[in-house]
């Protein structure tokens, strides 16, 4: 039940971001720009925005990759195999995709503190915690 909620609010997230929050800022920005991470955020809380989402992201998959670890391991103790939870290893973003997204967390964290350094405070804090 755990894993299902947090696979579900990851989702939940994840859809957020590319349908309602990305088109705020990516409208002005190149294909090209987004791979590179450097997006023209039209203000301040576009970054925060996009700081913030990919932050939960982030938080939000290493807590689903524990619990499949955990829901693995303790299979294995069981006597059961992994093919037994094949939608567990399935669901787990690609290790490329969570680099992306940790790199356009810092240059979203960095677009805001070059901006404000107040509203920077915050993300500051979120970004030690997923960098620990």
């Amino acid at each position: 039940m755990l894993m299902h909620k947090a696979y579900t609010i990851f989702n939940d997230v994840k859809k957020w971001l590319a349908v309602e929050a990305e088109p705020l800022f990516l409208s002005s920005t190149s294909s090209q720009q987004v791979i590179q991470e450097h997006i023209n955020y039209p203000d301040v809380m576009a970054g925060v925005l996009d700081c913030v989402a990919n932050t939960a992201l982030l938080t939000i998959d290493r807590i689903w990759r524990l619990l499949c670890h955990a829901r693995l391991g303790s299979s294995s103790l069981a006597g059961q195999s992994e093919r037994q939870y094949p939608e567990t290893s399935q669901l787990l973003d690609d290790p490329e995709i969570v680099k992306q997204r940790r790199q356009r967390t810092i240059a979203a964290f960095k677009f805001v503190q070059g901006e404000s350094e107040l509203a920077a405070k915050p993300l500051g804090f979120g970004l030690q915690q997923i960098q620990s």
